[in-house]
Parts: C-alpha cells; sequence; structure tokens
C-alpha cells in the first residue's frame, strides 16, 4: 500500500476498493461493481521493508548499474509485506 498520511491508530477511509467481503460473499469491482463503496481502516504502524534491489546491465557495452531503494509499508497483523521484516 502507498503511503497516506495519518498518524498510528488513527483510522482512515479507502475510497477506491477493488474487493469488499470474503469467501462467498467476496464481491469484486470489476467493471465499477463496487463504485461508491469505501473501506474503513487503521493504521498500526508504519516501517520501510528490505532495499530492493535493481540491476541494470547492458550485454558486451560495460554498463551495469545496481540503483536501489527500501519501500514504505503500513503494518498489519494478517498479511506481511514482502520486503518487510518481522522486527519493524
Amino acid at each position: 500500500m502507498e503511503k497516506i498520511d495519518a498518524e498510528v491508530g488513527q483510522e482512515v477511509t479507502l475510497g477506491e476498493v477493488l474487493a469488499v467481503g470474503e469467501g462467498a460473499d467476496l464481491a469484486l469491482g470489476l467493471g465499477g461493481a463496487l463504485s461508491g463503496r469505501a473501506v474503513q481502516a487503521k493504521v498500526l504502524r508504519h516501517g520501510r521493508g528490505k532495499k530492493i534491489r535493481i540491476w541494470k546491465f547492458k550485454r558486451r557495452k560495460g554498463f551495469d548499474r545496481r540503483p536501489g531503494a527500501p519501500t514504505g509499508f503500513y503494518g498489519n497483523p494478517d498479511c506481511v509485506h514482502p520486503g518487510a521484516d518481522a522486527a519493524s
């Protein structure tokens, strides 16, 4: 999830929803089926994941670069961001 300007513990409203419900009651937002729906969420924590490594390379040209940047995430005990370590 992209960064939202909210404090830890604050509730936010997410307006652009792609899916609502769970199990057999799951409704997908294909073709505007969920237009006008919103979801309430609570910010549990902020953090930064491990640095994502990118390697740009052009063969036989002597060109290679290895830039990278850590990604921001919001903590949720039910799901873990792939770049986040459990301690943060």
